[in-house]
């Protein structure tokens, strides 16, 4: 991990990595990743089934396994373009002892991106291809021993090596993953770039989730609920090593009765809600401002904006000016759970307004002449319903709120845990932020995308998400294959509960360790296709599988045999991945009239894809008969049944006798099925 610059003051060094490889080992260049280990004495199919020993002893397992997922991967990926790697350039001695030194990583990453630039249009793709097979096989078994998300009863129990040795396979296989990433996706050809990067199947979110990590983070009191992100791979290892390593000081709470989906200091309790004093203890009378003259601004359409004064007794008084082009002023953006809120009133004690003002005032050290400081906060300009007011200007104000942020000449964010770190503390500390009533994203969303926050007020949480949905022109086609719990409703259940807090339930059952990984390394690009929302449900065009000769006692992971592209090819499908309830046992499959596999792409030979197994069916208020359309040239109505993961297991060519083989699948699985394969 030395090659991960660490952040100002690191909380621990980096950890020795011990090299169990001869120092006078020579990567065999002759050799390529797939057939090194037979060169060795190991049989790679007994991988599949998870035997590392194959009846070496475990010094041998320890040299050989880290000699080809470790050295021979980074041949492999920088010898696609021509690199050597040599093995001075990755170890160190310490105390007599070899050691695994990544620093010099970042040099042959650069060197890598030079080579491969200067390669022609056919070596790209090439070096792509070689990369892909690699880093897929490796990460397969990387993953499946060493992440801590990974089911318990898949892994094998002969990985040699102890938590320390594992964090650095998975800390390389995504570091290199990202780099690869990166260097395509910048190609000054855009068009070359893209058809690249659809190729690559790897990804630098999909390593695991380290042990060793996660229990260091949780004794320096961590809340279950931020690190759930790294556990979901809403982060990538590297980002949990990182953060790992960050002097963030505790908030003083004890989280340890929070769980993964929520922070039970972060949600606001309306009935149990204090505004806070700045001293613990409540020291001044509130500074209440005139409510009309709030109401009168926002009658005019303008933003109420506060003027702060302080009288020589230290008497706060408030004035209220609506807002006209000219004037600066500083909106403030604030946790209501760390008590700047006030669900009394629309008013904050007099201490508090002066500490906004102060605050305020220091964003402008350099001014020649005093300057008058006007603020925002919506815990006072944000009326509270009243009534005897002639409308409801609180929706009218949360409808300027887009205007609110976008007019202020500052936004000041005040949050505890920001408030604590020094000056000098790296911006890395500054990055964990959430909303303090969850059914708020959605009116967050609403401001950010210009559209009518008002119109989800008085909905419950799923309302406002399908009244935010509502609005838009359009939404990605991809969506369809997003993690986590979707609305309940016929025609929504494409539709997510919540884009932020997927990764709480991709997570949610992660320390039972049941889930399986890959279950959040979904993303939604610029090159999806948008869709549009229709009265029966969302319209999207993918390629499918209707499954056939399904037995009634499918279990969650099954196989498909299906013609596919002039060959014969056989799928791994693994469903139910998220862990949202109901969970698959409570699946019956036997009246699903037309079970089929909704596929992202089409299946490669190396990687997975994201799919989703729903029932084609005769749906109430369909008009006609609706059946499975062979040519998929007319819509299809399906019923979500659940999200899967498919990947290729083997693929046969039709023209000849030639099996090709992969590290993929698990040969244990027993349940299998047909498929015909179904247009776009």
């Amino acid at each position: 991990m030395d090659h991960i610059p660490p952040p100002r003051s690191p909380r621990y060094t980096p950890p020795d990595i011990v090299c169990f490889v001869r120092a006078d080992f020579a990567c065999p260049s002759a050799l390529s990743f797939e057939d090194y280990p037979e060169s060795r004495g190991w049989k790679p199919s007994a991988f599949i089934d998870g035997d590392f020993r194959q009846g070496h002893t475990i010094k041998e397992s320890q040299e050989f396994i880290q000699e080809w997922l470790y050295f021979k991967l980074m041949e492999a990926v920088f010898g696609s373009v021509g690199l050597e790697i040599h093995m001075d350039d990755f170890t160190r001695g310490k105390d007599g002892q070899l050691l695994v030194d990544s620093t010099n990583l970042v040099r042959y990453i650069s060197a890598f991106e030079d080579q491969f630039r200067n390669q022609d249009f056919q070596a790209k793709h090439e070096s792509v291809k070689q990369i892909n097979r690699v880093s897929t096989t490796t990460q397969r078994l990387v993953v499946r021993e060493c992440s801590m998300i990974t089911p318990t009863e898949v892994r094998s129990g002969s990985w040699p090596f102890d938590l320390v040795t594992s964090l650095s396979f998975m800390v390389l296989g995504c570091t290199l993953a990202f780099a690869i990433s990166r260097i395509v996706q910048v190609l000054p050809d855009k068009n070359l770039a893209l058809e690249l990067y659809k190729q690559l199947h790897i990804s630098h979110q999909s390593w695991g989730v380290s042990e060793m990590l996660y229990e260091r983070m949780r004794s320096d009191n961590w809340c279950p609920h931020s690190l759930a992100q790294f556990a979901s791979g809403e982060y990538s290892i590297i980002g949990m090593y990182f953060a790992s390593l960050l002097e963030i000081p505790s908030d003083g709470k004890d989280h340890t009765d929070c769980e993964v989906r929520e922070c039970l200091h972060m949600t606001v309790d309306e009935k149990k809600y204090t505004t806070c004093h700045v001293h613990p203890q409540p020291c001044c009378e509130p500074s209440i401002p005139e409510r009309t003259a709030v109401i009168e601004s926002l009658k005019l359409g303008s933003i109420p904006l506060l003027r702060i004064s302080e009288a020589d007794d230290g008497t706060i008084s408030i004035g209220v000016v609506p807002f006209i082009d000219g004037i600066k002023y500083v909106a403030i953006s604030h946790v209501w759970a760390h008590g700047l809120g006030n669900v009394k009133g629309n008013w904050l004690p007099s201490c508090q307004m002066r500490r906004l003002s102060q605050l305020a005032e220091a964003l402008y050290p350099f001014s020649s002449a005093r300057v008058e400081i006007y603020l925002w906060i919506d815990t006072v300009c944000v009326p509270r319903p009243n009534n005897t007011d002639d409308a409801d200007y609180r929706k009218v104000a949360i409808d300027l709120l887009q205007d609110t942020y976008t007019n202020a000449d500052k936004v000041l964010v005040i949050d505890d845990q920001l408030v604590r770190p020094s000056s000098m503390a790296p911006p890395e500390e500054t990055l964990w932020r959430s909303t303090s009533h969850p059914s708020d994203e959605t009116i967050c969303l609403s401001i950010l995308t210009g559209k009518q926050p008002s119109k989800l007020l008085g909905h419950s949480k799923a309302g406002r998400m399908k009244a935010f949905l509502g609005q838009v022109d359009g939404v990605p086609s991809d969506i369809i294959f997003m993690p986590g719990p979707r609305l309940p409703e016929d025609g929504w259940k494409w539709a997510p509960t919540s884009f932020m807090a997927r990764y709480q339930w991709t997570a949610y059952q992660h320390f039972q360790k049941i889930a399986i990984p890959g279950a959040s390394d979904h993303s939604m690009t610029e090159q999806t296709n948008i869709s549009h929302y229709f009265d029966k449900g969302l319209r999207v065009r993918f390629p499918g599988i209707t499954l056939s000769d399904v037995p009634d006692n499918l279990d969650l992971i099954f196989r498909v045999e299906t013609g596919f592209l002039k060959s014969k090819t056989r799928l791994m499908v693994v469903c139910w991945y998220d862990r949202c309830p109901p969970e698959w046992k409570d699946v019956d499959i036997k009246p699903l009239k037309h079970p089929t596999l909704i596929l992202q792409g089409y299946p490669k030979a190396h990687g997975s894809i994201h799919a989703i197994f729903v029932d084609a069916y005769e749906g109430a208020g369909m008009d006609g008969t609706v059946e499975v359309d062979p040519t998929a040239r007319s819509v299809t109505p399906t019923r979500f049944i659940c999200r899967a993961n498919v990947s290729v297991i083997e693929s046969r060519l039709e023209e000849d006798e030639e099996t090709v083989s992969y590290f993929q699948g698990d040969e244990r699985v027993s349940r299998s099925c047909g498929g015909k394969l179904l247009d776009q």
